[in-house]
């Protein structure tokens, strides 16, 4: 478990390879719980392991075993940060990576201008969200079913 926005604790699974670090590690945060919430990414861990890079997957609040209440798109940006900020202070962690698919990708997109040095790459794949600019010149982003954006 590790610590989310707000003093959550957010189950999150370890997968490095084997031998002496630091790693590059790929980091995902998922909504998506199936069967145990143990096992439906024991085997993309262990493949990314093999190749020598280390797999990080955290179930967002109030899923998979995370503690909290899951309301969609509400605090994934404060625990998305949490995250990827303990992930970049671990000693096996020499980079990381952000990946995912739909809303999984839109955890990584929200906290895109705001991540640590250490994340070298954004992989989100067809995430639907829209770019919005605020009065203050930076740019937000939110789930927009209307007109959606990919990028």
């Amino acid at each position: 478990m590790v610590e989310g926005g707000e003093g959550f604790k957010l189950y999150t699974k370890v997968y490095l390879p084997k031998g002496e670090g630091p790693w590059p590690v790929v980091m995902s945060r998922t909504p998506y719980a199936w069967g145990d919430n143990k096992g439906d990414n024991i085997f993309l861990g262990r493949e990314y392991a093999k190749r020598g890079l280390g797999f990080v997957v955290q179930y967002c609040r109030g899923k998979g075993g995370s503690e909290g209440f899951y309301l969609p798109n509400e605090f994934e940006r404060v625990d998305g940060l949490a995250m990827v900020n303990w992930l970049a202070s671990q000693p096996w962690c020499k980079s990381i990576g952000i990946f995912g698919a739909s809303y999984v990708g839109f955890t990584g997109w929200i906290i895109a201008d705001e991540i640590p040095e250490k994340v070298k790459n954004e992989m989100p794949k067809g995430s639907a969200f829209a770019v919005v600019e605020m009065e203050n010149g930076k740019k937000a982003s939110r789930i927009s079913m209307k007109k959606p954006v990919y990028l």
